[in-house]
């Protein structure tokens, strides 16, 4: 379980996740696990939920022999959330009853423009959603929130108003923040990276981890 989030602006993509690894049951395996990798500087690939099919999915990608493009990694996962998550989701709990697995593919699609694209299965089924590049003074705000806390999102929203414009990485973190006090599979370390249109890439790292 985990929360992870995107901010998506006209000119760049924010992510942020914690680093914890937990099960549903109350056991922790991580305290410092970053749920986000980078392919190619152009691609961000996050998950939220169950996190074994993302280390997967990275793993994939990191083997394949085929150029990688926005359209490939867009068609690639929608076959493996749709068969193979649905597979895993369904042997370690019960359809739409316990957590989901979630992979978002984000950052400089195709045609240059900054965009995302999230897969969700549920057990049920698969459910996904494009978001496009922003207009101009407009932000996207994904959440993968933890089941203890499912509206980190509207935080989020609420924290992007109070912080202003160009204090997307702060206000992504400052809700983890939030998060962690209240929920168990939300940890305060922070990994984030924002990503340019230019494919300017930058890296962050804050917190401790309490022994």
């Amino acid at each position: 379980m985990s929360l992870v989030t995107a901010v998506l602006t006209q000119n760049e993509c924010s992510v942020v996740s914690d680093g914890r690894i937990s099960s549903p049951d109350g056991a922790i395996y991580y305290e410092a696990f970053k749920k986000f990798r980078v392919f190619d500087d152009r691609f961000i690939i996050l998950g939220g939920g169950y996190q074994d099919p993302l280390i997967e999915f990275w793993h994939n990608l990191e083997n394949t022999t085929l150029p990688l493009s926005w359209r490939t990694i867009e068609e690639y996962l929608r076959t493996y959330m749709t068969k193979t998550v649905r597979y895993y989701v369904l042997n370690h709990g019960d359809a739409g009853a316990g957590p989901v697995a979630t992979i978002v593919l984000a950052g400089i699609n195709d045609d240059g423009k900054i965009a995302a694209h999230a897969f969700t299965n549920d057990g049920y089924g698969m459910y996904d959603k494009q978001f496009l590049e922003p207009d101009p003074g407009k932000v996207t705000v994904i959440a993968c929130p933890p089941p203890e806390y499912p509206n980190a999102q509207q935080l989020l929203v609420r924290n992007l108003h109070q912080l202003g414009p160009q204090h997307y990485l702060d206000a992504q973190i400052n809700t983890q923040l939030t998060v962690a006090e209240t929920a168990f599979s939300v940890n305060a370390k922070s990994f984030g990276a924002i990503l340019t249109k230019d494919g300017t890439l930058q890296e962050i790292e804050r917190g401790q981890i309490a022994i």
